[in-house]
């Protein structure tokens, strides 16, 4: 980490680590409280991860400090309490750290994407030259997945958070930011999995299983969203649930052209809301089970309904991707 960055995240956290006191002895609160917070702790991740040396990616450092929050978010009950990772962060104001830490979750995953389509350019630019060049010095197929998989447990950390502080704005930043994420996860990170996932299965399972936990409450938070009539959150369901649904076929498609499709299962969703109650005037929707060995079977029937049977390939012309009610052409 440079000095500067390093300088940066200390005088950071020092602030964000004590309670902010105003001129006349009573803590700051109010919206002008919230902006400096916000500043503050957008300029702590900026230190923390451009600064990010030697093993410590920008990735893995936001990761920690996610976990870091995820730990404390839990104990916030009551609006006096604070949180103990940033004891200068209210229940009033958390939604400031969350929008931070998720907008940043967005920009460091863009960035990866931004590395990638510049290396194929190189490839292309230079020729065979060039593309020999790169993969030999581009990151290796392990430390692709990996990249992926902690990017995955970081959306995750931010579904468990907006769990334990289910606010409307930390929603509205969770339906927002998770739109992002899954539509770069679908224009990068399956063309990793489409690559990896003959020659590191387990890898690719743990991904997918990681990602299928938050966008199950995804599907749930859209669907309590509608019944609630909040307009407010109701306007980012539709983009959300079309992602949602773009990365259940991106994904069949990947197992049908490794003709492992059987190492999976396709159900009809139920949908609940966030207390879990199950909802049935709603239009069921599909979702992707993971068929392992570890008994899972039970815990994805509690979601989902007919998930006992196969994806099965029928070849009729065109190419389909069925389950026993979806007809859906890929």
């Amino acid at each position: 980490m440079s000095n500067i960055c390093c300088s940066k995240v200390l005088v950071c956290r020092m602030f964000l680590s004590r309670e902010w006191i105003g001129t006349d002895g009573l803590p700051e609160t109010g919206t002008g409280a919230a902006v400096n917070l916000g500043l503050v702790m957008t300029s702590f991740l900026w230190g923390s991860c451009v600064g990010a040396t030697g093993e410590d990616s920008p990735l893995s450092t936001l990761h920690g400090i996610i976990e870091e929050v995820e730990r404390a978010a839990d104990k916030m009950k009551s609006a006096k309490d604070r949180l103990s990772a940033f004891p200068s962060v209210t229940k009033s104001t958390f939604h400031v750290v969350y929008q931070a830490l998720a907008t940043w979750l967005v920009s460091v995953v863009r960035e990866e994407e931004v590395e990638v389509n510049a290396r194929m350019r190189e490839r292309v630019a230079g020729g065979t030259q060039a593309s020999q060049v790169s993969a030999t010095s581009g990151p290796t197929m392990d430390k692709k997945l990996d990249w992926w998989q902690i990017a995955v447990k970081c959306l995750h950390s931010l579904v468990n958070i907006s769990k334990m502080q289910d606010s409307r704005r930390n929603l509205s930043t969770l339906l927002k930011k998770s739109l992002q994420f899954i539509n770069l996860f679908l224009s990068n990170g399956m063309l990793v999995l489409d690559k990896a996932l003959c020659s590191h299965p387990n890898k690719v399972y743990a991904i997918l299983r990681e990602l299928q936990s938050s966008t199950r409450f995804l599907q749930h938070l859209c669907c309590d969203c509608k019944v609630k009539g909040d307009v407010g959150l109701t306007t980012h369901v539709p983009p959300v649930k079309r992602s949602l649904e773009q990365l259940v076929f991106r994904v069949k498609d990947m197992l049908l052209k490794n003709n492992c499709a059987v190492a999976f299962w396709v159900g009809n969703l139920k949908n609940k809301n966030l207390q879990g109650e199950e909802i049935v005037s709603q239009h069921v929707s599909q979702d992707i089970s993971l068929n392992s060995d570890e008994g899972s079977a039970e815990e994805e029937d509690e979601d989902s309904e007919d998930s006992s049977k196969p994806i099965q390939k029928k070849q009729r012309g065109k190419r389909k991707i069925m389950s026993d009610e979806d007809d859906s052409e890929v």
